[in-house]
């Protein structure tokens, strides 16, 4: 059967991937590496609802980083 994670979790995941690496964090988790590169994609481009603080995920995307600054504006 499939685990579902919720948004929390997903995003604390995130942060330790941040903080120590995708393999060290994935591996710590008990998660498969392909699926904590799934939600960093998915946070990286902004998918709403995704994780409950996506403002704390690095913007990688320049397009990402205008299109928000527009929108701030």
């Amino acid at each position: 059967m499939k685990k579902v994670y919720s948004a929390e979790e997903r995003y604390e995941a995130l942060k330790l991937a941040n903080e120590i690496g995708n393999k060290a964090a994935a591996e710590r988790l008990g998660i498969k590496l392909d699926t904590l590169y799934t939600w960093i994609s998915k946070a990286k481009t902004g998918k709403v609802g995704y994780c409950d603080n996506p403002g704390n995920i690095p913007i990688t995307d320049p397009n990402r980083l205008k299109q928000l600054e527009k929108e701030l504006r």
